[in-house]
């Protein structure tokens, strides 16, 4: 799934949802290059970015700062989780803006990826 254009305080950058049949391995994954543009004049921002399944956090959360002058972020993330058999999961990219003059982030190449394994 792609990474969405981030404009907004706090969302959801990416989202995949998925019901395995038989018990299974899950390995989630997120690879981004993200363009934080120039704060507005005199201020700096910040955003948070936190992998989630069904709404809870997986492993640490990951925070950018931004000031002068434009900048590539890289955002690596991963988890792993057994999947029961006919539970439906739901795997998310959330993130929240801090600080500042927020300015909407670009992401041109990116990815929130999971590959269920059977058990």
């Amino acid at each position: 799934m792609g990474i969405e254009v981030i404009q907004l305080l706090a969302g959801t950058a990416a989202t995949i949802t998925f019901t395995p049949t038989a018990t299974s391995t899950c390995i989630l994954q997120v690879n981004a290059m993200i363009l934080f543009p120039s704060a507005a004049t005199d201020s700096t921002y910040g955003y948070t970015f936190t992998l989630k399944v069904n709404n809870t956090a997986q492993g640490t959360s990951v925070g950018f700062g931004q000031g002068d002058g434009n900048d590539v972020k890289s955002l690596t993330m991963s988890s792993g989780f057994t999947a029961s058999a006919g539970t439906s999961y739901t795997m998310k990219l959330d993130y929240t803006g801090s600080s500042g003059r927020r300015r909407p982030l670009t992401c041109n190449q990116g990815a929130l990826t999971a590959i269920f394994t059977q058990t």
